[in-house]
């Protein structure tokens, strides 16, 4: 109703009777139900001391390399969310649907332990409120059962997600056989390209690596084929994989280097992206058949 209402005309919100809203606005007038103040949950008590301040261009670059990556199946609760660690000096957030993994450490001191899961939904709410507010810095304070950020005169309150996130570590390879540089914008716009006629499922690709160069293919009957070559660095035998182009440009799309590492050992064995020159954040993500 609000953001539908003439723009310029002062907005006037009144309760008329018990249960009952009127909102005006020009010659615009709106009657809806309401349910009572005293019915809605208490937040929390928190005390300043429990706050700890750190950047917030820091933060909002770990949810927009991580969050994407969480699961969207609501049966899989615990990876709905995004695993953040503090050794009290530096933080790591974790987010993985099964098929990919998205990591992140950053040196942001605490001053404290922490270990937590906050839903995907909550961090994307925090970058988006969040941003209207001119400080460089956000506050945040972990209690039992919720988390409390503060920037400005915002607060948001999201409740943690209770469960075992999965040992995350145990499928993040720990040496390679193969190792690919290439230009991070030659990579993502031929994905781009070769991807329009993939499966629109699956979105499967088969990247063969070899000498100087690797070349993209897609081929679906109904859609037709799509090759094509771009130039990069490679060290190992020649091999081909397949992954989901979908899992590949998303975490592109969040890669500012100019140049993007691709760590291999075999066909069936996850690849890591990496940001060339940024050791602390990489992506896992597993091959696939085509």
């Amino acid at each position: 109703i609000l953001r539908e209402l003439p723009a310029g005309e002062a907005v006037t919100l009144s309760v008329e009777t018990q249960g009952w809203a009127r909102i005006t606005a020009g010659k615009a007038a709106f009657k809806v139900p309401c349910l009572p103040a005293e019915e809605y949950p208490a937040l929390p008590p928190v005390d300043e001391g429990d706050f700890s301040a750190i950047s917030f261009d820091t933060l909002e670059e770990m949810i927009r390399h991580t969050t994407f990556a969480t699961s969207h199946d609501e049966t899989r609760y615990t990876l709905s969310g995004v695993l953040v660690v503090s050794d009290g000096q530096d933080v790591t957030m974790v987010a993985t649907d099964g098929h990919r993994l998205a990591h992140v450490k950053r040196e942001m001191p605490l001053g404290k332990e922490l270990r937590v899961i906050i839903p995907r939904k909550a961090l994307e709410e925090v970058d988006r409120f969040a941003s209207d507010s001119d400080s460089k810095e956000i506050s945040l304070a972990p209690l039992e059962n919720h988390l409390v950020f503060q920037r400005g005169q915002a607060t948001l309150v999201t409740r943690l997600i209770e469960g075992q996130f999965p040992d995350y570590e145990g499928v993040i390879p720990k040496d390679f056989s193969r190792r690919a540089l290439v230009e991070h914008d030659h990579l993502l716009r031929a994905l781009r390209r070769v991807s329009l006629l993939s499966n629109e499922k699956t979105r499967p690709v088969k990247i063969e690596f070899d000498k100087e160069r690797l070349t993209l293919r897609s081929n679906t009957p109904e859609m037709g084929e799509a090759v094509e070559e771009i130039p990069a660095e490679y060290d190992g035998e020649p091999m081909d994989m397949g992954f989901n182009a979908r899992y590949l440009l998303e975490a592109l799309a969040v890669m500012s280097s100019e140049q993007v590492a691709i760590e291999l050992n075999d066909p069936l064995s996850p690849g890591v992206l990496r940001c060339h020159g940024d050791e602390d954040y990489f992506y896992v993500v597993m091959p696939m058949r085509v």
